[in-house]
């Protein structure tokens, strides 16, 4: 299997491994802002409720982006739009972080999402550029589990960050250390700029037959875009109601320091790292719908482990198991949804699952900040289960049962 993966990496065009490059340093940095932002809003006086509506306000404004983009996408160079997001992500949150007041915060966590979802919407059709068919699924996987390690060395340093700070003299507490940490973070996300500008341009495939898709053409090929996206849509409801606390949750949960949270979402990186470099062989041996339905339904049991220990230890292992089995086969659906789809419909495709993914996040996530507020984490938990048992079952119901009653495993390629 090693020499295969080497093999396949070997044939990765200039244009992605450049973006790999940017992968690493963009990756470190939303590792130390995904472990410390919350900490940061908690420091200025802030509660569990204000954060969800944080997230779920970005949600909403990556919905919108998405929406936008998906329908003129294809007029827009990948290369630009990939830069504008990652230089927008750094502005918003230097924005938020030299500026506090509430109503900067609300507004800057709206760019903040907007640009989020200019990068993902345009990564899937980038890579689908920039590979052939022999090493797509390995390229697919392999900027996934780099961006993982990346994350890894982003929460580790991000976890240490503002105790250095404070031991050298460079912040006076722990709100100023949150702070210059989260400065260092907008400073790695501008080096992730270099690399982008490096990338060779592209010739965006078929402008003209997606300038004409318009809303009698989306509700034409609703039926067989909805398969693809319901399973989507149960998974982040059930994400948004556990996944942005995390890191409150051991916090307040199990009383852990930053520092140990930060190695607890470092290792959990390395998971899912470890789970996205396994999944392209097994996709191969078992189908790429199949990985994603049995590696999720396998990490339901995990999920209860964690909602329910007394242990930090036990709660830490059930963590990283849950989080590599729910996200190995992320990268694989999605590369499976784009091989559904005509090339001039995959923008619109890409902006799909990030609608339907936004979508659920935002919804719940508000929902849970008030439930932790006024009942804690365990209906939190208990909501998120079902939201993964549904994703789990809806991918089966439509793509897997088929199978066994004699009929094609997946959608027929969906075709403007």
């Amino acid at each position: 299997m090693g020499k295969l993966y080497f093999q396949r990496m070997h044939q990765f065009q200039v244009n992605a491994r450049r973006y790999l490059f940017s992968v690493v340093l963009t990756g470190a940095a939303m590792g130390i802002y995904n472990l410390l932002f919350n900490f940061f809003v908690l420091s200025l006086g802030y509660n569990e409720a204000f954060i969800g509506k944080l997230v779920s306000l970005n949600h909403v404004s990556i919905i919108f982006m998405a929406v936008l983009s998906g329908l003129f996408m294809s007029r827009m160079k990948r290369k630009w739009v990939l830069f504008g997001g990652i230089l927008s992500t750094a502005l918003s949150v230097m924005v938020m972080v030299l500026i506090p007041e509430r109503w900067v915060i609300l507004a800057m966590s709206a760019l903040f999402g907007g640009s989020q979802c200019l990068i993902r919407i345009s990564i899937a059709p980038f890579l689908m550029e920039s590979s052939g068919e022999e090493e797509r699924t390995y390229l697919f996987s392999t900027a996934f589990a780099l961006q993982m390690a990346a994350t890894f060395a982003g929460n580790w340093a991000g976890g240490r960050l503002p105790g250095w700070l404070v031991q050298a003299g460079l912040a006076l507490d722990a709100e100023s250390g949150y702070r210059t940490a989260l400065l260092v973070m907008v400073v790695l996300t501008l080096m992730g700029l270099m690399p982008i500008l490096r990338i060779l341009s592209q010739q965006n495939v078929q402008k003209e037959a997606t300038a004409k898709l318009l809303l009698p053409d989306m509700m034409k090929y609703s039926h067989k875009f909805g398969k693809l996206m319901i399973p989507v849509l149960a998974t982040s409801l059930g994400a948004g109601l556990i996944m942005p606390f995390m890191n409150v949750f051991f916090r307040h949960i199990h009383h852990q320091s930053d520092e140990m949270i930060g190695l607890l979402f470092a290792f959990g990186s390395l998971a899912m790292g470890i789970g996205m470099v396994a999944a392209p062989p097994l996709a191969e041996k078992l189908g790429k719908v199949q990985l994603f339905a049995f590696s999720r339904g396998l990490s339901l049991p995990f999920l209860v482990v964690l909602g329910i220990s007394p242990w930090f230890g036990l709660a830490a292992l059930a963590y990283n198991a849950r989080i590599m089995l729910m996200n190995m086969a992320g990268p694989v659906y999605q590369n499976f949804v784009m091989e559904e789809v005509e090339p001039h419909l995959r923008p619109v495709a890409a902006s799909m699952l990030t609608v339907f993914g936004s979508l659920g996040w935002g919804v719940s996530s508000m929902i849970s900040g008030w439930l932790q507020v006024n009942y804690g984490f365990g209906p939190a938990f208990v909501g998120a289960g079902i939201g993964y048992a549904l994703g789990v079952f809806s991918s089966w119901w439509f793509f897997l049962r088929p199978l066994r009653i004699g009929k094609p495993t997946s959608a027929p390629v969906i075709s403007g």
